[in-house]
């Protein structure tokens, strides 16, 4: 989808999807969350070497009262998020540096009903090493100590 369409999807999702939700004090249902956080995905996308990056890591802010009632519905929304967006990026043919990682926040400065998606922006150094097919160290971690050579 290119960023226009996109951009005109969440202006009618504003006008028409958000006051009904708040009219009928609906809460946000898993399918919302996935198609923000795949709208998300695709605004902060980078295309490096010729191939498309995504974010791993996105953070879903939500009404307090929204979260308990996703969370008492679906046991481990987070890893069926991360999931979802795996699945997705694979169906596009876009790449992702780590396993996608999806974290559901409170904040009471979000309204009933509605949600945020913050995704980390990508850093163009770790794509263009990962294009090249280089991976840096940092992102191995510590390597456990190997045993002596008898």
């Amino acid at each position: 989808m290119s960023r226009p369409c996109a951009a005109v999807e969440s202006f009618l999702e504003r006008i028409l999807e958000r006051p009904a939700a708040r009219l009928f004090h609906a809460h946000p249902q898993p399918v919302q969350l996935e198609r923000r956080i795949e709208r998300a995905m695709t605004a902060m996308r980078l295309v490096a070497h010729g191939q498309t990056y995504v974010p791993s890591r996105y953070r879903v802010l939500l009404n307090p009262s929204d979260l308990e009632a996703l969370e008492a519905s679906d046991g481990d929304l987070s890893t069926l998020l991360a999931d979802a967006i795996l699945v997705r990026a694979r169906e596009q043919g876009q790449w992702l540096l780590r396993r996608p990682d999806v974290a559901l926040v409170a904040s009471p400065k979000v309204p009933q009903g509605d949600l945020e998606v913050d995704a980390e922006p990508l850093d163009p150094s770790l794509v263009s090493a990962a294009a090249t097919g280089l991976r840096p160290v940092e992102l191995e971690g510590p390597r456990p100590p190997r045993a002596p050579i008898p």
